[in-house]
């Protein structure tokens, strides 16, 4: 990309990826979405090729906010469709994927009945609205504040890395694994085991073992 090639790569990049009512993008709704960070007057300068050189944070602030894969800004538009299915693949589930996968795996500890949207507002502390929370669940909502995150874990009983984690680090979580990791006495004994050797790990291991033989001989 030429350094008088970026405002003409932002008007490509924005008479294709539109909001969800079709129109496009303006400089104030891109301004709002990044939080003042992507500034009005800068994107003036930059779609009139006044910038020759953006930083990449600004350039990553407005893919974020606009729902493309920051790598289409170095590539020409026939390249497009094979990036962002590759980007795709190597994200990984999105946000409301992994939050809707909590929704049907925990129960709620009294009523054994799976979580409303209500319920995890109310536990949020004032951080999350019955609105936002479904917003999140749509996809609506991708970009929540580090404290709705956090809410959000402890509501589901999940560490917060659970939002950010690729599939091949991302351990599996199934019904047993939601349940272990719901009681405190798990919860604990994982953070304590947590970051020890792996001859530590097998130490552990070895008497665990042990207490599995002593419960199948009757020993309390």
């Amino acid at each position: 990309m030429t350094t008088s090639g970026f405002g003409r790569q932002f008007e490509r990049l924005a008479d294709v990826y539109r909001k969800e009512d079709g129109s496009r993008w303006t400089p104030r709704e891109i301004e709002e979405t990044t939080k003042g960070f992507v500034s009005q007057p800068y994107l003036a300068n930059l779609r009139a090729g006044r910038i020759r050189q953006p930083g990449f944070d600004k350039l990553r602030a407005i893919s974020r906010a606009m729902s493309f894969p920051f790598a289409l800004w170095f590539e020409e538009p026939e390249r497009w469709g094979n990036l962002a299915q590759e980007e795709e693949r190597r994200a990984g589930p999105t946000l409301a994927e992994r939050l809707n996968l909590l929704f049907d795996l925990v129960r709620h500890p009294q009523t054994g009945e799976p979580f409303a949207n209500a319920e995890i507002a109310r536990m949020s502390s004032g951080h999350l609205t019955e609105e936002e929370v479904e917003r999140l669940r749509g996809g609506q909502l991708k970009d929540p504040t580090m404290a709705q995150l956090l809410s959000l874990s402890d509501a589901f009983g999940v560490d917060v890395s659970y939002w950010y984690l690729k599939p091949e680090k991302q351990p599996p979580l199934d019904h047993r694994t939601m349940e272990a990791l719901r009681n405190e006495k798990s919860h604990l004994i994982l953070n304590k085991i947590h970051g020890r050797s792996e001859r530590e790990k097998d130490m552990i291991l070895v008497m665990l073992e042990q207490l599995d033989r002593m419960k199948e001989g009757g020993e309390e």
